[in-house]
């Protein structure tokens, strides 16, 4: 992988482990369906986090040097918080990521364009750059990524120029956001490590075929805190009629007869179940979780011993 292409892991790989900036419906474009929000700021601080740190073997510390020495960026340390959202709920559908905390432009532009597949255009003063990730090189070499530094300073990219184009309006008042009353809008919950929302979700036209429950689902929120020693999960799923909600229901509690019946081979996930509950009304099925940090970094330590066997 060469250094411009690793700068694009690096971020992705942040935004899937990232557990701030405070979340602002402000920053987000008025057509978008979907949103998340991870604090790493927030992360670094909790229990939670500092196990992960703590876990980092020799290997992987290798690497992180590697890409502070490279593009003068430390991923445990400078990004306070991401923001991704997109217009479309699909399978393979195009979205974008905001990424907020210190990054040194100057040297990351001119990484970028000692790419071969490097090239460039202009939004409204803002530069957007654009190449070809190496994993796409063989497999669709016309397919490109595009990323921009924000008149604030975020580093916006995604892999659909459009948007990346809208997500920049938004950020400079040139472009519709969202509303302050948007079911969106999570800024109540951005003390949470991370918080997501869909709408509209069963009428995505690409779903994964395997994907009935979607399918009946109107709308979904989630959201996963640490407090006073305990990880908070909770998923909201509105379905489309009470039958769809009785079915919903029913599936997460088979899920949960799953783990307790298997108590005696992994005791640790059955009473990770345990602390979950499960409360349907009408069309609505809300499920939340409480369970001690100890208990949920123990079960990790284990289940990490598991896989290296």
């Amino acid at each position: 992988m060469n250094k411009q292409n690793m700068l694009l892991g690096v971020v992705l790989a942040m935004a899937a482990s990232a557990f701030a900036r405070p979340f602002s419906a402000a920053e987000i474009p008025a057509n978008s369906k979907w949103v998340a929000y991870a604090n790493a700021t927030g992360i670094r601080d909790s229990q939670i986090g500092q196990y992960i740190v703590a876990e980092i073997d020799e290997k992987a510390q290798r690497k992180l040097d590697g890409i502070k020495a490279i593009f003068n960026f430390d991923p445990l340390q400078d990004v306070d918080s991401i923001l991704a959202f997109g217009p479309t709920i699909e399978e393979h559908g195009s979205g974008v990521m905001m990424i907020s905390g210190t990054f040194d432009e100057a040297h990351l532009t001119t990484l970028l364009k000692m790419n071969k597949t490097y090239a460039q255009t202009t939004h409204n003063g803002t530069v957007i750059h654009n190449w070809v990730d190496d994993k796409n090189k063989q497999k669709d070499p016309a397919k490109r990524v595009y990323g921009a530094f924000a008149s604030n300073g975020d580093i916006v990219m995604g892999d659909n120029e459009a948007l990346v184009a809208q997500a920049i309006d938004v950020l400079a008042g040139k472009a519709p956001c969202l509303s302050g009353d948007s079911a969106l809008n999570l800024a109540e919950l951005d003390n949470a490590a991370f918080v997501a929302a869909a709408l509209e979700v069963g009428d995505g036209e690409m779903l994964p075929a395997k994907a009935a429950l979607l399918r009946q689902t109107r709308s979904m929120y989630f959201s996963l805190q640490e407090s006073d020693g305990k990880l908070l999960a909770q998923l909201e799923i509105n379905t489309d009629n009470s039958e769809a909600a009785f079915y919903v229901d029913s599936i997460v509690r088979g899920m949960l007869g799953m783990a307790f019946l298997h108590d005696e081979t992994n005791p640790g996930l059955a009473r990770l179940a345990r602390g979950v509950r499960v409360n349907t009304i009408d069309q609505r099925v809300v499920i939340e979780s409480a369970c001690p940090v100890e208990l949920v970094t123990e079960t990790l330590q284990k289940s990490r011993g598991k896989s290296r066997k």
